[in-house]
């Protein structure tokens, strides 16, 4: 296998990244192949990590504020959990973060109750069956839990 070194993002390549993403703006997907052949030396995965994680402006890394949790509820009424349309709805977040947010804040169904007995004993079972598998034990177990509430009660 072949590792190649990764390297700085220069301010010239920032901005053929910039210029590409913005003639993608009304299509969907975005082509991250086709704008990686523009830069030399940057794959699809370099170009879209870059972006998503660097450049775009309208990403919000902070604290969920104002009206975003109700254009996410928005956004899976419309889209289920198709992420990536999800975030297009709420404008501000990547898809990533929208799917963290609805499966540990937002989903109407979360348990917040204190753990039962039979709970206690089954999360014995889970983790001796799955290790500290969370996301695994949640969606087998306890549908209603969430991965951290979850992990936070195992320790």
């Amino acid at each position: 296998m072949h590792c190649r070194k990764s390297r700085p993002w220069t301010k010239e390549e920032d901005a053929i990244l910039r210029e590409a993403v913005e003639s993608y703006e009304k299509e969907e997907p975005i082509s991250w192949n086709d704008i990686a052949s523009r830069i030399e030396g940057r794959s699809n995965k370099d170009c879209r990590k870059r972006w998503v994680c660097g450049l775009a402006p309208r990403i919000n890394k902070g604290p969920w504020v104002g009206d975003e949790d109700e254009l996410l509820r928005e956004g899976v009424r419309l889209h289920g959990t198709r992420w990536t349309a999800v975030s297009q709805i709420v404008g501000s977040r990547q898809a990533n973060q929208c799917s963290r947010r609805w499966h540990e804040v937002v989903k109407p169904n979360i348990n917040r109750e204190r753990w039962s007995i039979f709970e206690e004993e089954m999360l014995k079972r889970a983790v001796v069956a799955h290790g500290r598998k969370w996301i695994e034990i949640v969606e087998r177990y306890f549908p209603d839990r969430t991965p951290i509430a979850t992990r936070q009660r195992w320790v």
